[in-house]
């Protein structure tokens, strides 16, 4: 089993030791890390690309369009990249 260190000097707990013991031994684990990165990175550029539009004077229905091709567009290109290089 995997030791974790803690700040605190304490043990940790058998849940988190699993998880850690589980998420390390499994190629998995580090696809849904980098699919999360991707997710995360879409939501991000989705809410900036809303605020730019709603401020340029589009209507709702608009801005929120925009913002799920934002999304979609980022999360598609993230993904490639990330198979591109490997690293799925």
């Amino acid at each position: 089993m995997h030791q974790i260190p803690s700040a605190l000097g304490r043990r940790p707990s058998r849940l988190s030791a699993f998880l850690a013991d589980s998420v390390a031994a499994s190629a998995g684990g580090t696809r849904m890390l980098l699919v999360l990165v991707a997710v995360m990175a879409g939501i991000v550029t989705a809410m900036a690309t809303g605020i730019l539009a709603r401020a340029d004077g589009a209507s709702y229905p608009s801005a929120i369009t925009r913002a799920g091709v934002a999304f979609a567009g980022t999360v598609t290109l993230a993904v490639l990249i990330i198979n591109a290089l490997h690293l799925f």
